[in-house]
This record gives structure tokens, sequence and C-alpha cells, in this order.
């Protein structure tokens, strides 16, 4: 089992990526589980068209159970649903966020990838999730104040977590050219500040299609399988975990 969180800016498309991404594996027949880590503002449900009843809320305060809450989405994968407008769970305690996290390492022994989207920027429920992970993915966009905000989220990573593998996908990038040097001026900055060097996972293109899918809540790997976005997230999982297939999917398969 492998527990990778995905960070970043708001507005960098983070939850976007990591669902798409946690489709490519799925879709390859790993046993995944996608978890809303935006506590209080879920949107991952909201980006597959689904509406569940229950959401994490429910096991936080109530008698409900991780695996009680999931539901099934494209290709097999399990998601786990955030709440959306929730005060309290904005503010979680150290104990609740330890019970929380208990729990998801004891269903990460049953699957083969948990993938956490964390909430936005840098809070206390972030780092924890940050914690938790074998992996860290962070997600960047060439302009400044993603970037100052991706280095941020790494110092702080890397001063909790030293050896945490730490790794970098710049998205809405024109060009490969323009995405490695984003990822150079943040590593950059790691090595002269942290003395540390983070990995380039890849950069994400920017792409009419990837923009249409999230308007209308479906999934650019699922329907655009031939466009620069997928290509993209699919080299990712591929330097992830191996081979990934490309298969198109009617919607109505797992929306209903």
């Amino acid at each position: 089992m492998r527990i990778m969180a995905v960070a970043g800016k708001g507005g960098v498309g983070k939850s976007v990526l990591a669902l798409n991404f946690a489709v490519c594996l799925a879709k390859s027949g790993y046993r995944v589980v996608a978890m809303d880590g935006n506590l209080a503002l879920g949107n991952l449900d909201v980006l597959i068209r689904a509406e569940p009843k229950v959401h994490l809320g429910h096991v936080i305060f109530g008698n409900s159970s991780l695996k009680d809450i999931m539901f099934k989405g494209p290709h097999g994968l399990k998601v786990i649903p955030a709440s959306s407008g929730i005060l309290e769970m904005a503010g979680l305690g150290d104990e609740q966020l330890k019970r929380l996290g208990l729990d998801l390492l004891r269903l990460a022994n049953e699957t083969d990838y948990l993938m956490i989207d964390c909430g936005p920027g840098l809070t206390r429920t972030v780092l924890y999730f940050l914690g938790l992970a074998h992996q860290v993915i962070m997600v960047a966009v060439p302009e400044p104040s993603a970037m100052l905000d991706a280095y941020a989220i790494i110092k702080n990573v890397v001063r909790i977590s030293p050896k945490k593998d730490v790794q970098l996908v710049v998205n809405m990038v024109e060009d490969t050219v323009e995405g490695t040097s984003v990822y150079r001026q943040i590593n950059g900055v790691a090595k002269k500040f942290l003395n540390r060097e983070i990995s380039h996972l890849g950069n994400v293109r920017w792409d009419e299609n990837l923009r249409r899918s999230v308007q209308t809540k479906a999934l650019v790997v699922v329907h655009f399988p031939k466009t620069d976005a997928t290509l993209d997230i699919t080299a990712i999982a591929i330097k992830v975990c191996g081979t990934i297939r490309v298969a198109v999917e009617p919607l109505t398969a797992w929306v209903n």
C-alpha cells in the first residue's frame, strides 16, 4: 500500500489532477481510494456528478466508518467524500485528526493506493495529511504566487519529515520548457535554503479539453483519451507505478 497526498495553492487544478490521476491507477487494476481532504469544502464528488448522502463528517462526529461512506467512482475507484459547509470540519482537534489518521492507515492496508486530495494552502489539517503520506505530490502553475506557496508547503513538510518523498507536478504549462523552468526555480530554492532536492514528477499542458471536462463534470482521462492533458497525466501515472491503460467509458456507467 502507498499513501499519496496532493497539495498546492488554491486554483492550481490540484483536485482535478488528483482525481484523474487516481482514475488512471484504478483503470489499470489497482485498488485505489481517493479521499477528499478539503474537509469542510469538499468537491471531489461534484467533479464526478455524485451526490453522496454521507461524508467524513459522519465519521468524525457520528458512528460511520470510512467504508460506510465510500462510494464507487469510475473504473472501480472508491471515493471518500468530505462535507460541504460544515464549519466544525474546518478546525478538527489533534485527537480527531489522530483518529482519522489511524482509520486511514487501516484502510490503506487494504488498498494499493490511497490518494488524499488535501485542502488548498497550508493548514494544520493539510500538514497532518502530508505527514501521514508516504509520498507528497506538490502541484504548482507558472505563476509567482503558486510557486511561492509550493515552496512554503515543501519547507514545512521537510521541517516535519526531513526524508519525506516530495515530488512536483507543474500544471497548465505551455510546453515542457516552461514546466522544467518552474521546477528548476522551486528546486533551486529548496536546495539553497533547505539543503534538499525535490523530484520533478512531470508537467500537464494547458488543454481546452481539460477545461471542458471540468465544466461538464466529466473526467478528461476517460472522455478525452488522446488529448494532451490525458497523455501527460498518464505519463505521470506510469512514472509512479508502471503501465497504465487508456480506455473510454460511458459517463452513465458510473454516474447511475
